[in-house]
């Protein structure tokens, strides 16, 4: 991201990159809630909505957000909930919003858990939960054109506008006549909106855009302000194969599987009031490679730009504020999850190139050479390496259980599901003497997708691994977080020391192999030489779930035969846009293909599918979410040509 340096002018924070204050010196929240609050008709605005989007361009110092939150917090109904959605190209660091905003102590505590859940200045769509204050905040970080664009193409439709950032004369590309076009595209009929400045041409630009404008009194020693209300027609949403059709929203909901996938799909569903049905042919949750008893939460940097490491970093950075607000609320304990930490080493090449594309997120990724690697994972490490601090380790079989505790949440042990009958406003799954209905269905399968899936060539393949178990010793017990190298390791659990893991990419058996334990052993000696080799140990063999392109496959499931029907002309013109949306077998869905990041991917995947089983907005950037809907492989396949979506 672009660096923005912040100086301080009697307290109040200014940008050297456009020579403008965040706020007015005099009294920034009383010019915020005068401007934007007052003047976009909060609270009166929101009283009977049941969801209220507010989407502002320019997030700076979250002033805004915090003075709508405790006006919120103040003036709605508990079945309410809030969207914020603020575009921001110069985020600002954690330490300096929480000085901005220290001058009103009546927001302390709202600064205080925006700064808690802040995520680190990377590109992107971070979407933060403030479960109490029935409050969601999406942070774009990103130029205000693309961002705006985006936020239409997501059928993202703002209730009320604060158009915000640097004055027009010092930031003139957030004022271009292209971007206040695009913010009608993102608004609903009779939105209102509010900015400070009273510049003509923008007055004129939004007039011509469908905004009904108008001069009131502006803050303090400022003149004028504008207000404006959208006045054109409802704005259509934007057709695509990666869209669905609007369907009725289900009360209940079956997920086939009770591993990390299914588990975590299972509980953001009922945390949103659905009744949710898990069924697991074996006899307990978290089998199979959710049944590890030790895994990280794990990222793995890259110095390009790709879709693969936009999303690696976007589901990395959410897993950790999912598994934290968990802790926060008692809902899983520390015995499942530790977010202590992770120590990744590196070669001095790559140490030196990651450091560089990562010189401005310390916070995020903190680099370190071997001494300080030492310290900080408590035995001696000879590599130089990157520490996360907002990483951890995890007990798979607690979490699953732990998270398999909500009220709304049943598991059927020892039920295999041997088939599935989708139906236009069902789904029916079929065991081997009864049938059940479900409103919905998603499968989180793994390698096992297959069996039930008729309608596509599901792009999954088996990823074998093995993990080897000794007896900790004293020195163990020293290791202060999790430490991953070409394997891993975790502190002790239950007096055990988890390490490994193999890959058999090319010899997918699932036997245990003394050949692999000897592979975990002898890494972890190169990587550790402090650390006692074991003399006897044990191991565990599963078998991962990994797709062809090693993202995972989150969303409807597609119907090939009406794909290739309704898109056949990609096979033509692999650019040529098709007004259509997708066609998908109704109500089913599918999460499976995270390969050994379950912990870390399927937290986002799950609720992506959330939004699209509610019919809401999608809060993911509209090429990542494209990237994880199954039917990339048949439009990949219609533009090449082929038959074979696998290709």
């Amino acid at each position: 991201m672009a660096d923005n340096t912040v100086e301080w002018r009697d307290q109040t924070p200014v940008s050297t990159e456009f020579d403008d204050v965040y706020y007015s010196a005099d009294d920034g929240l009383a010019e915020s809630r005068y401007v934007f609050l007052s003047h976009n008709n909060l609270p009166n605005a929101w009283q009977d909505s049941p969801r209220f989007t507010i989407l502002e361009t320019g997030f700076g110092t979250g002033l805004n957000f915090c003075a709508t939150s405790v006006l919120w917090q103040q003036q709605r109904n508990n079945k309410q909930t809030l969207h914020f959605v603020s575009i921001e190209k110069y985020p600002l660091q954690q330490q300096q919003i929480k000085r901005a905003l220290s001058r009103w102590p009546e927001l302390n505590a709202i600064s205080d858990e925006l700064c808690r859940l802040l995520p680190p200045p990377l590109a992107g769509w971070h979407h933060l939960y403030l479960p109490q204050r029935n409050i969601e905040l999406t942070l774009i970080y990103d130029d205000v054109k693309t961002a705006l664009k985006n936020i239409e193409n997501n059928n993202i439709r703002a209730n009320a506008i604060f158009l915000d950032g640097f004055a027009p004369a010092k930031n003139p590309d957030m004022w271009a006549d292209e971007v206040l076009n695009q913010l009608a595209k993102c608004a609903e009929k009779n939105a209102t909106l509010a900015t400070f400045t009273a510049v003509g041409r923008v007055r004129r630009t939004l007039q011509s855009a469908g905004f009904t404008m108008q001069k009131n009194q502006g803050f303090g020693s400022k003149r004028e302000m504008l207000v404006g209300t959208y006045t054109k027609a409802e704005q259509e949403n934007i057709k695509a194969w990666h869209k669905l059709a609007p369907a009725p929203t289900p009360k209940n909901v079956a997920i086939i599987g009770a591993g990390i996938a299914g588990c975590i799909m299972a509980h953001k569903l009922a945390a949103r009031g659905l009744k949710v049905r898990v069924f697991e042919q074996a006899s307990q949750a978290a089998n199979g490679a959710s049944g590890n008893s030790q895994g990280v939460l794990f990222i793995k940097l890259s110095a390009g730009n790709g879709i693969l490491s936009d999303y690696s970093s976007a589901a990395f950075l959410y897993a950790h504020r999912f598994y934290q607000q968990l802790l926060d609320q008692n809902i899983i304990d520390k015995a499942a999850v530790q977010l202590s930490g992770m120590l990744q080493l590196l070669s001095d090449d790559n140490w030196t190139t990651l450091k560089h594309h990562y010189s401005n997120t310390p916070e995020f990724a903190h680099f370190v050479d071997a001494a300080e690697a030492s310290i900080i994972a408590g035995t001696r490490i000879t590599q130089k390496a990157v520490f996360f601090p907002d990483s951890g380790h995890i007990s798979p079989v607690l979490l699953c259980n732990q998270l398999l505790s909500h009220p709304n949440i049943q598991l059927y042990a020892d039920t295999a599901i041997q088939a599935i009958s989708p139906q236009a406003d069902h789904c029916l799954l079929h065991t081997a003497n009864d049938s059940i209905q479900a409103d919905a269905l998603v499968l989180a399968t793994a390698n096992d997708s297959q069996a039930l899936v008729n309608t596509m060539a599901l792009p999954i393949k088996p990823a074998p691994g093995q993990v080897t178990q000794f007896e900790a010793t004293a020195a163990h017990d020293q290791l202060n977080c999790a430490i991953c190298h070409e394997g891993y390791i975790a502190p002790p659990q239950n007096g055990e020391v988890c390490i490994g893991a193999t890959f058999r990419m090319k010899a997918p058996h699932t036997d245990i192999s003394e050949q692999d334990n000897l592979v975990n052993i002898s890494r972890y000696k190169a990587a550790f030489p402090d650390l006692a080799a074991p003399n006897t140990y044990s191991a565990k063999v599963s078998s991962r779930a990994a797709s062809g392109d090693y993202l995972p496959l989150a969303g409807p499931l597609p119907n090939t035969a009406k794909f290739n029907q309704d898109f056949a002309q990609l096979g033509h013109n692999a650019k040529q846009q098709i007004n259509l949306n997708g066609c998908y077998v109704p109500n089913v869905f599918i999460l499976a293909g995270l390969g050994s990041r379950g912990l870390s991917y399927a937290p986002l995947a799950a609720d992506l599918i959330c939004q699209q089983l509610l019919n809401e907005a999608q809060l993911l950037a509209p090429t990542i979410a494209q990237a994880l809907n199954p039917a990339r492989f048949v439009i990949r396949a219609l533009k090449r040509g082929t038959s074979d979506a696998l290709l």
